[in-house]
């Protein structure tokens, strides 16, 4: 088997590395004492509280813009359609570098790996629902 990363999946992995370093981290650090402990995160309902679920929308949307919230969602989505073995990649570049518990990194940078974002659901629209937002 051959585990050789190729130079495209490596950069891929190093620019969302250097956005979440550049941007995602600093305002992760701006409001640690919201982010830093599940006690602030959540409300009695164990729901996040509005100015946490405003700075997860604020990581999600910038990364939306930079192309990389829809990296592995299909191309005739509108996303960048790449594979499982970026993925992997890319999530371990992430965990190594910068660890796993980041508030507002994992699942709000990049979905889940677990879902593999947007794309079951738009994958099982209706083709005449999902025509109308084209």
């Amino acid at each position: 088997m051959d585990f050789i990363i190729d130079p495209d999946t490596v950069a891929i992995a190093e620019t969302v590395l250097r956005f979440v370093e550049r941007e995602v981290l600093p305002l992760q650090q701006r409001h640690h004492d919201q982010l830093g402990s599940e006690r602030t995160l959540f409300d009695a309902s164990d729901r996040y509280v509005p100015e946490v679920l405003a700075l997860r929308q604020q990581a999600r949307k910038r990364s939306a813009e930079l192309g990389f919230y829809t990296l592995f969602g299909d191309e005739n989505l509108g996303g960048g359609g790449q594979g499982a073995q970026v993925m992997a990649h890319v999530q371990e570049t992430l965990n190594h570098s910068i660890g796993p518990a980041q508030a507002l990194v994992h699942t709000v940078v990049l979905p889940s790996p677990f879902t593999n974002g947007l794309s079951p659901v738009l994958r099982h629209l209706d083709p005449e629902v999902f025509a109308g937002y084209r």
